[in-house]
């Protein structure tokens, strides 16, 4: 009877135990413009890189993250120089530490940029991990071209974002409002966040936000998925049940139906087990002493 008790409990939790050590890794490409008002921006990420690994490294669920690069400029720098290029997500920080550190801040011949061809390639064409938290964070100082004008549209940009499960925050450098517009619209239409930067020694700290946001996120869909959702409230647990559906393809292959399965199966008993707060609890009322006793005893013979 033990022996069987044993392996069925081994054969719900095991599906998770893979899928666990997939749900920490953060993908995180840092899509910038690299035109001629951007180099202080770039400089700031190419130089401060340290600081964002170190305090990922400290974050919650201790993320396995890779970073990527992609860099972009406009239609008219294509044949000068490049529209976009990349680094491709890698584990070892000093290539993107040198690749940053190569970009060079030029071209932008009018004001607006290629904005959304940056962030098709980006979603398009990077090797995201499977069911990895997939974040770019886009910085730039310039407004896309107006639709009509542009390759790549906002629809298709939207529509890749949702299809590769990925999150696009963007960072806007300076005030202008038709940047400002744009890249609140990208950020809202792409599940992020939009931040203004108008002091570039904030961007690192913007950054780290995004990210540190992130990682209590993953830490979330971590502690879901082992059936630990003890200090977690109703909604945190439901919202990473969502995030977990979408990482694990909403159950379009065995293995991760059977992760799903596994993890609705854990949450039944974490949740049949959770202790409830009862307002009215014992513990909750502070035990009688010999003072408050006697006040109890007065106020019976006062009556």
């Amino acid at each position: 009877m033990s022996d069987r008790l044993h392996i069925k409990a081994k054969s719900v939790v095991a599906p998770n135990a893979a899928w666990i050590e997939r749900l920490r890794q953060m993908d995180v490409v840092f899509v910038i413009d690299t035109t001629g008002s951007m180099d202080a921006a770039i400089h700031e990420v190419a130089y401060r890189m340290g600081e964002i690994v170190a305090a990922l490294r400290a974050a919650p669920a201790q993320p396995n993250v890779f970073f990527g690069v992609v860099a972009y400029r406009d239609y008219e720098d294509e044949k000068l120089t490049y529209l976009v290029k990349a680094e491709p997500l890698t584990g070892k920080v000093p290539l993107v530490e040198r690749m940053l550190k190569g970009l060079k801040a030029d071209g932008g011949f009018d004001f607006e940029e290629a904005v959304y061809d940056g962030l098709y390639y980006a979603i398009s064409r990077t090797y995201w991990r499977e069911a990895s938290t997939r974040l770019i964070l886009l910085v730039g100082d310039a407004p896309p071209h107006p639709e009509a004008l542009n390759r790549v549209t906002l629809a298709e940009v939207i529509k890749g974002a949702y299809a590769k499960n990925v999150i696009v925050h963007t960072i806007g450098v300076g005030s202008h409002a038709e940047m400002v517009r744009t890249f609140r619209e990208i950020a809202h239409n792409c599940r992020g966040r939009y931040l203004q930067l108008l002091d570039t020694p904030q961007l690192i700290a913007h950054l780290l936000e995004l990210l540190n946001q992130a990682a209590h996120k993953m830490r979330d869909d971590v502690n879901v998925m082992s059936g630990n959702i003890d200090g977690m409230s109703d909604t945190q647990v439901d919202d990473a049940q969502a995030r977990l559906k979408e990482k694990l393809g909403k159950g379009k292959t065995a293995e991760g139906q059977a992760a799903l399965n596994a993890m609705e199966q854990l949450l039944d008993t974490a949740r049949k087990n959770k202790p409830r707060v009862n307002l009215h609890s014992p513990r909750d009322v502070e035990p009688p002493t010999s003072k408050t006793m006697g006040k109890d005893q007065s106020r019976k013979s006062d009556k």
